[in-house]
């Protein structure tokens, strides 16, 4: 009885001594293993070509920076405005010095939340047909340094010692170019050519020269013409009219040097007048933002920084969100209706009839989807072989039925 006893608790063993237990615990891992190994590659992929995508999609809806690193110093002093009435001087003369200097590229404190408005570097002009030099170290002295330039310079060094091919070297040297002005600028798709071949003759050591700070110019008032669009399409977003306004006054301020930049603006173009413009800037002030997200239920940030609706020739979004809903409803049911009954005689006609309908209902998915529309074109217009065959039966001719833009057929 003890040895029994004895045998029984024993564990089991495997062929080759392995406890029973320990062996399906190790085929068990390798299952999940593999298991593991067959789910990565699909989700791999899905992950790389759907969730970070999406997912970077997402994060660039809500990011505003791009106006801020344009209207720095109008952003800085916004809050200082009353709201009620159009702004005073001040401000105008900010927005003036954003629209038309560069001088915010060269200032290290040049985000609209770290703005220094007190700061003289923001008046300081820079002439347009030189020198340069003089004029951009007043305005950030650390450029007078070398080692200020040394990022940027490597960047130049690297690209000109590459190797390769011609078009390999070309198109790294191309890079660099953009690398220097995104080093520069909050932009990632303008090229600093004047800087890139002004860096390549320098040594890096020695105390830059005029013709670095006037390649540097050049390429500034470049990237900021570049910038400028870009933003200007952002406000546009925020109140229509608002990129012409920019666009317009861009040019036509150019001529103006002096104050008062309030009465210059609004002589330029009328809408500095109009405080509505004004009270758009104050929705993109912030870096971040749900505005288009707000945009999409027809609202938007109000003056006040609340949640209003647009006005009502603007109020388009949530009509469609429920026209598509209500299509999408209705082709579902529509859909459901028509295939219960298809599905049931396929399952229940002999087999020569069911083939018979199975290629009928495959039939559409063979012909191009093209051709399928121009089909449906020409049966639905109203010179169609629908209203046509409804005339025939006695439908008055001026009375042929709208089938097609429509809710009915779209």
């Amino acid at each position: 009885m003890a040895a029994n006893n004895a045998t029984s608790a024993q564990p089991l063993l495997t062929a080759d001594g392995t406890p029973l237990k320990t062996s399906l615990q190790r085929s068990l891992r390798r299952s999940k293993l593999r298991a593991t190994a067959l789910v990565l590659p699909p989700l791999i992929f899905l992950l790389s070509l759907f969730i970070f995508p999406i997912g970077n999609l997402l994060t660039r809806s809500t990011d505003d920076t791009l106006i801020n690193y344009q209207l720095p110093l109008t952003f800085a002093m916004l809050n200082q405005w009353d709201r009620e009435q159009l702004p005073d001087e001040a401000l105008f003369e900010a927005m003036f010095l954003d629209l038309t200097s560069l001088n915010k590229y060269l200032i290290k404190d040049n985000f609209a939340t770290a703005v220094d408005p007190d700061d003289p570097a923001w008046k300081v002009a820079i002439p347009k047909k030189g020198p340069y030099r003089e004029a951009m170290i007043e305005i950030a002295p650390h450029w007078e340094a070398a080692s200020t330039w040394q990022s940027i310079y490597e960047i130049a060094v690297v690209a000109s010692n590459a190797t390769g091919t011609p078009k390999e070297i070309k198109h790294q040297q191309k890079r660099a170019q953009f690398n220097i002005c995104s080093t520069l600028t909050p932009l990632t798709n303008a090229a600093c050519s004047k800087l890139y071949k002004a860096l390549n003759k320098w040594d890096g050591v020695s105390e830059p020269d005029e013709s670095l700070f006037k390649a540097l110019f050049k390429d500034l008032a470049s990237a900021n013409k570049f910038l400028l669009g870009k933003s200007s399409t952002r406000m546009n977003y925020e109140k229509p009219g608002f990129k012409s306004l920019i666009k317009k006054s861009s040019r036509k301020l150019k001529k103006v040097s002096e104050p008062p930049y309030k009465e210059a603006m609004i002589k330029a173009d009328k809408r500095w007048g109009d405080i509505k413009f004004w009270h758009a800037l104050l929705a993109m002030q912030e870096p971040q933002t749900t505005g288009y997200y707000l945009n999409a239920v027809d609202r938007k940030w109000d003056e006040n920084h609340d949640v209003a609706m647009q006005p009502e020739e603007r109020r388009v979004y949530v009509m469609l969100w429920w026209r598509t809903f209500l299509v999408s409803l209705i082709v579902t049911v529509g859909c459901l209706i028509l295939a219960y009954p298809v599905s049931h005689l396929l399952a229940t006609l002999p087999l020569k009839y069911s083939n018979l309908l199975m290629i009928c209902v495959l039939m559409p998915f063979w012909t191009s989807l093209l051709v399928r529309i121009v089909a449906w074109m020409i049966m639905l217009q109203q010179q169609g072989v629908v209203n046509d065959t409804l005339v025939m039966l006695g439908l008055p001719d001026e009375h042929r039925l709208p089938m097609m833009y429509n809710f009915t057929g779209t």
